[in-house]
Parts: C-alpha cells; sequence; structure tokens
C-alpha cells in the first residue's frame, strides 16, 4: 500500500468515525448540542479533503483536532463519573472508546513514517 492509499483511509476512518460520533450524540442526548457536533463533522471533512491533497497543514490540523477531541471526550467521561453514572454504561464506554481512538488517529499522523511519506516524499522521516 503506498502513502496517498493510506493517508486516504485515515482520512475516510475520520469521516466515519465523526459520523458516527453524531449519530451516537442523537441517540444518546437527542438534538441538545447537535450543531456543535455537525460543525465538527463538517470541519473534519474539509480537513480531510485537504488531507488526501497531501496538505502538510491538514495533518497537522487533524492532529491537533484529534489530540483535543481525545482531551474533551475525556474531560466527558471524568464528569458523568461525578454524576453516578456507571463506569459501563453506553456513554461512558462510547467516549472511553473516543479517546482512544483520536488519539491514536493523532499519533499515527504524526509520527508514521509511511504519512509524512505522503507530505514530503523522497526526504523520508
Amino acid at each position: 500500500m503506498d502513502s496517498k492509499s493510506l493517508v486516504t483511509r485515515i482520512a475516510v476512518l475520520i469521516i466515519g468515525f465523526s459520523i458516527t460520533n453524531v449519530i451516537v450524540w442523537c441517540v444518546l442526548f437527542g438534538s441538545k448540542g447537535i450543531v456543535g457536533q455537525s460543525f465538527g463533522l463538517a470541519i473534519n471533512v474539509i480537513l480531510a479533503l485537504f488531507l488526501i491533497s497531501g496538505q502538510n497543514w491538514a495533518r497537522w490540523l487533524m492532529a491537533i483536532r484529534c489530540g483535543f477531541g481525545a482531551i474533551s471526550s475525556f474531560s466527558l467521561w471524568n464528569q458523568f463519573g461525578h454524576h453516578d453514572v456507571s463506569f459501563l454504561s453506553i456513554i461512558r464506554l462510547w467516549l472511553f472508546c473516543s479517546v482512544l481512538i483520536s488519539a491514536a488517529l493523532g499519533a499515527y499522523l504524526l509520527l508514521s513514517k509511511r504519512v509524512n511519506e505522503h507530505f514530503n516524499p523522497g526526504t523520508g522521516f
């Protein structure tokens, strides 16, 4: 697999994760906060298009968004613990998975040698 197809798969994974996040948010919380979730999805789609086209700044912004997403999901996960929501509830499990996935995708975008080849061909790492 070449670096462009790898970056395309990562971008599709991020968009799919964002869509799943919007759906889970609607199911669990209703329409409260759906505008913010939809806006985040739109930003991820736009950044993914630039990511696929090889814009290095889009890689950094997407990794930063993944990092902030992991931090915000972790803070929500902790807040539900203070409101007597059990550890194995669907909401807390989804937020915990969201923390892991967001952190892993952001780190992979920044640290992968194969992803770096897509943005800086021929230079290595």
